[in-house]
């Protein structure tokens, strides 16, 4: 990986501005959870349930099936 950035391949502004976004977001996300109280906290936690499991069904699909 450290390769490939010398090579030039790696948009450092790209880089900058996805690491800044990330880390906004994510504060600004836990803290409105923090204030959004249990059913909201919930929801998102059936959400990534969800997803993790959605993840999971197409690694086993593609491995075992395809």
């Amino acid at each position: 990986m450290l390769t490939h950035s010398f090579k030039g391949n790696v948009h450092l502004v790209l880089v900058l501005a996805l690491l800044i976004g990330t880390t906004v977001g994510a504060q600004l996300g836990a803290s409105s959870t923090r204030k959004a109280g249990g059913p909201v906290r919930f929801g998102f936690g059936c959400l990534a349930f969800v997803g993790v499991t959605m993840v999971a069904v197409k690694l086993y699909l593609k491995m075992f099936h395809g």
